[in-house]
C-alpha cells in the first residue's frame, strides 16, 4: 500500500538524564563560571572566619571617613591625613585638594564635622608635607590643638605620625602644641627648620622690554617688594629683622615642645633635613615605628 505522505526519518538517541547539568558544569564556559563561584564562596567564608572587624563609611557634610572598627567596638581613632604644602586657602577650594594640599580653611570645616561624629574618640595626625606659609602653619597648629582638645581622653598629648617628609611649617604646626608625641617612619625625613622669604626682581627684564613705572608713596616701605626695582639696604634689614623674630619664635616652640637646650636647638635649626633615625637622635621625634 502506498501513500503520498513524505518520508519521516526517526533517529534514536540515548536517554539524556543529567546530561544538561553535566554539560553546563564541565564545558569550558560553565567550568570557569563554576570555579569562580566556588572561589567566591570560599573567600567569603574565610573572611567571615578570620576578619577581626568590619569596614564602613562615615559621611558628614563634605567629609567622608573610611573606617575599620573592631568587632564589638563603639568608637575608634581617626587617622587624619595632612598631605602637601600648607596654605590658608579658601572655602571654595575643591575637596580633592585635601589629597595634595593642606588648606587651613578645609581643616576648619573638617574640625566642625569631626566634632559631631560620635564614633571618633581620638585622632592621629599623619603628616607628609614640605611645609608652607608661615601664617598658615601657625593657624594649622592651633587647629590641631583645638581638635585634639575636643576629645574626652585620658591622654593629653596630640599624636603625630611623620611619613615620607615632614619639614619646616609641618614641624612649626606640631611644635605649636606644647605636649605632643611624634612617631616617624624609618624611611622618611624630618627637618628644614627655619624661616625664608624671597624678593623677586624683574628690573632687568623690564629694562629689556622697555617697561618703566613711577611710584608715588607715602613712606619708604610702602612699596616694599616692588619687583621692578632693587630693594634698598634698609628694606633688606627690615625683612631680615622680621625673619629673625619668627625664627626665634620657632626655636622657642622647639625648646618647649621637645624639651631641648640651647645647644641642641642650634644643632637642629640649620635648615638641614635629617633621615628619621637621625632626627630621633637629635630629639625631633620620639619613636621610630609604623602607623
Amino acid at each position: 500500500m502506498t501513500t503520498n505522505q513524505p518520508e519521516q526519518t526517526v533517529i534514536l538517541k540515548p536517554k539524556l538524564n543529567g546530561f544538561l547539568i553535566t554539560y553546563i558544569i564541565f564545558s569550558l564556559p560553565g567550568f570557569l563560571i563554576s570555579l569562580l563561584t566556588i572561589l567566591l564562596i570560599f573567600f567569603i567564608f574565610l573572611g567571615a572566619i578570620f576578619s577581626s572587624g568590619n569596614s564602613s563609611e562615615l559621611v558628614s557634610g563634605n567629609l567622608k571617613l573610611n573606617t575599620t572598627i573592631d568587632n564589638g567596638a563603639t568608637s575608634g581613632i581617626l587617622v587624619y591625613n595632612l598631605n602637601g604644602p600648607i596654605s590658608v586657602g579658601t572655602n571654595n577650594s575643591p575637596n580633592l585638594i585635601r589629597e595634595t594640599q593642606i588648606y587651613t580653611s578645609k581643616v576648619a570645616q573638617d574640625i566642625q564635622e569631626l566634632q559631631n561624629i560620635p564614633e571618633v574618640k581620638n585622632i592621629v595626625f599623619k603628616f607628609n608635607s614640605p611645609g608652607g606659609e608661615l601664617i598658615a602653619s601657625k593657624i594649622l597648629g592651633r587647629q590641631i590643638q583645638e581638635l585634639s582638645s575636643s576629645f574626652d581622653s585620658e591622654e593629653t598629648e596630640a599624636v603625630f605620625y611623620y611619613d615620607r617628609l615632614s619639614a619646616s611649617g609641618a614641624l612649626y604646626a606640631t611644635y605649636t602644641i606644647e605636649k605632643s608625641y611624634v612617631i616617624a617612619s624609618d624611611y622618611g625625613e624630618t627637618g628644614s627648620i627655619g624661616v625664608v622669604t624671597t624678593l623677586p626682581n624683574l628690573s632687568g627684564t623690564a629694562e629689556k622690554i622697555g617697561y618703566s613705572q613711577t611710584v608715588v608713596k607715602s613712606s619708604n616701605f610702602k612699596d616694599l617688594g616692588n619687583v621692578f626695582r632693587d630693594p634698598t639696604n634698609e628694606e633688606i634689614q627690615y625683612i631680615q629683622d622680621q625673619i629673625n623674630d619668627e625664627f626665634n619664635q620657632f626655636k622657642t616652640l622647639l625648646k618647649k615642645s621637645r624639651n631641648l637646650n640651647e645647644t641642641q636647638v642650634n644643632e637642629v635649626t640649620t635648615g638641614e633635613v635629617f633621615n628619621n633615625p637621625k632626627a630621633k637622635e637629635l630629639g625631633l621625634i620620639d619613636e621610630i615605628g609604623d602607623l
